[in-house]
């Protein structure tokens, strides 16, 4: 004869196949008050349960209607709280990992497909009907009647100066050499911090043969736009850098997490974070699911896994306790089983086989843009942010909120070619953010930030690690297991720690 307990846990069990689950009040409520429950009645009960119950959340107050209970029940117990059930509303826009691709031996073709898809959001953003190419650009004459222009360039290289900065910008066919002079401040900033590769417009004018200076320089940035919204209050908690396999990895506050979602916490001090739990509906982790093997000196003295494929179980283990009506979308880092070079595919199925056995967890590749509730992701792991915080005079390297506006200013996620961050030479640039996001989503650099762009969220999201031997030698302090959660329907974004 099974116990009480056991009883209600298979329950438990039964429901989460029917997107049902117990409040923290009713599981209470079998418990410790309602005596008969035995395993000759719990079929029964399930039945009547997914039969009478409309909503995902199954509260007392459901539990006694079915039941009939007439014991006088004490009113400070029950809580008249009841969720209605939230439908799964998700659309992959555009996952280029899983695209067929023709590599190519140098990045002419990705720069001028770069160029081509930059200099279209340039025209439609600024209505610019009286563009010039480079070719006539170098043919102004020296009249006040035709000594002006606007191009668009890509940035070629970049030499500053004491009196200002020399920008060689190039199109498909011709190079123009022009000059942001340190007085005209705010174009001089703007210049500063423009890294190579990117793609602008410039409005020049030509003094004399030698010199073509810029008035102006347009980005391919977002205007003030509206951004799209849920009907429904829905909540997706977005996270990255789990690092599961790492000795680092914060195993209890991860707990502490699953049991907020599983409404399983014993802590009603804010009843408002308890009802929040039950609206959450998606779970976008941003990559390194895992810890992977040999990425920095000294890792093997970290890990508790030393096969990758056994990390991928342990994270399965982990993740699979996440209450089912929860979708959870995984796109992958470096650190994850896939190929290291931009875009990335999925993490590999011949490594993590349990989560494509698992139809709640949507495997996607990394950037992804994707559509959940009408609002638009656009996510990425972040692995230039650190090259970002590097070349990108004026901020501070570890200011990650304004790398990640930057880049959504550029349009792109590695503007620049050659430094650390890796990505595939192929015959188009799957890299450019052709659609502006409703929220930018990013990893990578364990430290949570938030800020706004033109009504764009720009979300990192931390992670779960604490603080390595390799961090605390770069003196990176990371900011593991603060969480934030976004409302789809407002954007109002909570920011939940579970270190506490």
């Amino acid at each position: 004869m099974k116990n009480k307990n056991d009883i209600i846990e298979k329950i438990i069990s039964e429901l989460g196949i029917h997107n049902k689950r117990l409040t923290i009040e009713a599981k209470a409520f079998l418990q410790d008050r309602y005596n008969d429950i035995n395993q000759e009645n719990q079929d029964k009960l399930i039945k009547e349960i997914i039969e009478k119950t409309k909503g995902s959340f199954v509260n007392d107050q459901d539990i006694i209607k079915i039941i009939d209970y007439k014991e006088d029940i004490n009113q400070d117990f029950i809580k008249d709280v009841h969720y209605e059930l939230i439908n799964k509303k998700i659309k992959i826009i555009d996952d280029p990992g899983v695209k067929k691709v023709r590599r190519e031996d140098t990045p002419t073709k990705l720069l001028l497909d770069r160029y081509e898809k930059i200099s279209k959001i340039l025209q439609k953003q600024f209505s610019i009907t009286n563009l010039s190419g480079v070719g006539q650009a170098l043919k102004l004459g020296q009249n006040k009647n035709n000594n002006t222009c606007l191009i668009i360039g890509l940035v070629n290289s970049k030499r500053i100066s004491k009196k200002g900065i020399w920008l060689d910008l190039e199109d498909k066919e011709n190079r123009i050499n022009v000059f942001v002079s340190v007085r005209l401040k705010n174009t001089y900033q703007l210049a500063r911090i423009i890294p190579l590769d990117c793609v602008v417009a410039v409005k020049i004018k030509k003094l004399n043969q030698n010199l073509i200076i810029v008035e102006n320089i347009y980005l391919p940035e977002l205007f003030d736009h509206r951004p799209n919204r849920s009907k429904e209050e829905v909540y997706t908690v977005l996270t990255s850098d789990l690092h599961i396999g790492s000795k680092k990895f914060l195993l209890e506050p991860f707990k502490r997490f699953i049991s907020w979602l599983s409404m399983d916490s014993e802590d009603d001090e804010d009843s408002e974070i308890q009802e929040i739990a039950s609206k959450v509906k998606y779970i976008i982790i941003a990559g390194d699911v895992v810890d992977g093997i040999g990425h920095y000196p000294k890792q093997d003295q970290e890990i508790i896994e030393r096969e990758l494929k056994n990390q991928y179980k342990l994270a399965y283990d982990i993740l699979q306790q996440i209450p089912k009506h929860i979708t959870i979308i995984i796109s992958p880092g470096e650190r994850d089983g896939t190929r290291r070079l931009l875009p990335q595919p999925p993490i590999s199925k011949e490594y993590a086989e349990d989560f494509y056995n698992d139809s709640r967890f949507i495997m996607v590749g990394n950037p992804v843009n994707l559509n959940l509730h009408d609002v638009n992701f656009y996510v990425f792991h972040g692995s230039f942010l650190e090259d970002g915080g590097s070349i990108m005079p004026g901020i501070k390297k570890e200011n990650y909120s304004k790398v990640m506006e930057m880049l959504l200013r550029f349009r792109h996620i590695v503007p620049t070619y050659g430094l650390k961050t890796p990505f595939m030479l192929q015959e188009r640039d799957d890299l450019v953010m052709t659609t502006p996001p409703d929220i930018l989503h990013a990893g990578h650099v364990h430290i949570t930030s938030k800020s706004k762009y033109k009504n764009t969220l720009i979300i990192n999201s931390g992670g779960w690690q604490d603080q390595t031997l390799f961090q605390l030698e770069q003196g990176i302090k990371p900011t593991p297991g603060l969480i934030p959660v976004v409302n789809l329907n407002n954007f109002q974004t909570i920011f939940i720690n579970f270190l506490k």
